[in-house]
Formats: structure tokens, sequence, C-alpha cells
């Protein structure tokens, strides 16, 4: 591939130059091609994301409601009494569950964000207001488990602009994350003092 180029000289007479530019273009097509792939790629990985975490999400969702039809027997038909490790077994997969949910939402949150798709509502936030909906959000695993969770922050504490979901989402993250690590730290405890069998 050439590159032609000319310039006018003092005796009205035309010079004409050639350039080779075969690498040059090989080059640029070559990047280009690479975009091209680059951008399907992360369109396939984000189309993937997505697919496989409304794939978790479905069972997930079931899941967890028949682990409370068995853990709160007013939520529906009577299924007789349960002992309490078959509790202790239930409300783990209930955690484990929750905790899978979460992450699967997140991943389509990451997925969002990276396609820039992403749209914030933003408005003034109550700080208060956003702390106390996301501990009414795990009262109920927090009760389960007789867990108190104390709000050090004043009824005026104030607020910011910001997207309020996207907030009481950090918010959940890092309450549930907490809850989480007590929950291990407690059954390690009650393993610990568990006698040993006698032989």
């Amino acid at each position: 591939m050439l590159d032609c180029a000319t310039a006018p000289l003092p005796d009205g007479a035309t010079l004409l130059t050639f350039q080779d530019v075969t690498d040059t273009a090989n080059v640029e097509r070559a990047l280009t091609e690479r975009n091209d792939a680059l951008q399907s790629a992360d369109r396939l990985k984000t189309s993937f994301l997505r697919h496989v975490s409304y794939e978790l999400r479905s069972p997930l969702t079931t899941i967890m409601g028949y682990v409370q039809l068995l853990l709160d027997p007013t939520l529906g038909p009577p299924i007789g009494p349960i002992t309490e490790k078959q509790r202790e077994y239930l409300e783990n997969i209930d955690t484990s569950a929750s905790t899978l949910l979460a992450t699967s939402n997140d991943i389509v949150d990451l997925a969002t964000i990276d396609a820039g798709a992403m749209k914030l509502d933003l408005k003034l936030v109550d700080i208060r207001a956003a702390v106390d909906a996301t501990a009414a959000r795990l009262k109920d695993r927090l009760d389960e488990r007789s867990v108190l969770l104390s709000i050090r922050a004043p009824r005026d504490a104030g607020s910011f602009v910001a997207d309020e979901e996207r907030v009481r989402q950090v918010l959940f993250n890092l309450l549930f994350e907490r809850h989480q690590l007590l929950a291990a730290r407690r059954n390690r405890d009650a393993r610990g003092r568990a006698p040993r069998p006698t032989r």
C-alpha cells in the first residue's frame, strides 16, 4: 500500500513522492479488529452475567421462601415441629441463600455499571431514615439468632445527595456481612463447647 503526496516546486513543476504505508495500515487494521473483538466480548460477558444472575435469583428466592415456611409455621400449613438441629440447618441454608442472592444482585449491578447503563436517582437522602430502613430489612434474621442491633445515630443526623436505594444496598451489605461473621463465630464457639463423646 502506497501513500502519495505532492508538493509544488519553485520552477513550476510538481514533486510527487510515494511512501510504503503497508505496515502502518496493517497495524491500524489489527487494532480496529482487536477493539471490535473486545467490545463484542464485553457485550457477551455482560449478557452472560445478567443471564446467570437471573437464573440464580429465581431458585434462590424459592428456596428462601420454603425455608421461611419451615422456620415459621404461622406462614403456611402446619408441617409439624422441627428439632433444634433441623432449625440450625435451615437457618444456615437461609443465610447462605441470602448471601448468594445478595452476591447475584451485586453481579447485576456491576455488569450494569460496566456497560455504562447504571442510572442513579439522585436526591436528598435522610441518613437516619436510610439506616432504620436497612435495619428493618434485617430484623427478622437478627431476631431468629437473638442478635440485638443497636443504632447509635442521632435522629437529626442530616442528609446528603445520593441514590437512596444504592445507599441502602451498601448499608445492607455491610450489616449482613457483619451478621454473617457473628453467626459463623457463634457456630464455632458452640461446636467448641460441645461435649466430646465418651468411649
